[in-house]
């Protein structure tokens, strides 16, 4: 195992005699039990139940937490008339009226939040080089909030529902890993960083236009009232004041102020 990975099977840990499950049935007489494996997993997968239990993990992924049967009976028809092809579900799942709808109701796993907090600070990576390159940084990141990639120890999947990931244990976490990467500290091998001043796009300019201009970068959507007045304390200045390129927030404070924009609700949902 250590040396190839290859698979191999073991015909003496293999039970002959008549098998039954969910409606499946096999005498399963063959010494080698992989044919018997493959038409009872193939039965499986067409299984309503099967049908039944993707289209809900599926719903529940990308919509809700408690998604309308209405929109899991549909994706799990697709499923079925598709011979279990997921990506006609998928298209299904992103054209319904449901999903469009969904913004802003599915809090993020720790997965997503480091990867969208990523994207939304503008961070590039190269291929890496050893092991505290930032390619192999974003793993432990996701492991220090909660959860490695493909990393769950059990078959049922990591869990998909806002309470799962909504602990202050995880917003702690998350909180620090917004506020390292903000800065640029780290990683700091095979990784570039936006400098301070690119976040502005002019200077000098007004704070609250400042941050008028970072929401919708940062966040896709428009500043809000709450988060201006969220900024101003962060960093301790006035809506109104002069930000030039020798002020403080670009300085030393633009770290606080992104991870402002980070911490809030709008970059904790999806």
């Amino acid at each position: 195992m250590w040396d190839t990975w290859k698979a191999w099977y073991e015909p003496d840990a293999h039970w002959t005699g008549p098998v039954t499950v969910l409606g499946f049935t096999d005498p399963n007489a063959d010494a080698d039990g992989r044919g018997v494996s493959r038409r009872m997993l193939s039965y499986l997968a067409r299984h309503p139940a099967t049908a039944q239990r993707i289209a809900r993990k599926l719903a529940v992924k990308f919509v809700r937490d408690d998604p309308p049967q209405a929109l899991v009976d549909r994706l799990a028809q697709v499923y079925l008339d598709h011979g279990t092809a997921i990506r006609p579900v998928l298209r299904a799942l992103v054209r319904s009226p449901e999903f469009r709808a969904s913004d802003g109701l599915k809090v993020r796993d720790p997965i997503e939040d480091v990867v969208a907090t990523y994207r939304a600070l503008g961070i590039t990576m190269r291929k890496p080089t050893e092991d505290g390159s930032a390619a192999n940084a974003v793993l432990w990141q996701c492991g220090t909030i909660g959860a490695y990639p493909l990393g769950w120890p059990r078959p049922d999947g990591m869990p998909q529902v806002n309470q799962a990931w909504s602990t202050p244990a995880r917003m702690m976490s998350s909180m620090q890993i917004h506020f390292v990467l903000a800065g640029g500290w780290w990683p700091d091998v095979d990784v570039k960083y936006r400098r301070p001043a690119a976040w502005a796009p002019d200077l000098p300019i007004r704070f609250e236009a400042l941050v008028d201009h970072l929401s919708p970068v940062i966040l896709h959507r428009k500043a809000t009232p709450v988060l201006l007045a969220a900024c101003c304390e962060a960093v301790g200045v006035s809506a109104t004041e002069k930000i030039t390129r020798d002020h403080a927030v670009i300085k030393w404070n633009m770290a606080r102020l992104l991870t402002t924009f980070l911490d809030s609700p709008a970059h904790y949902t999806r």
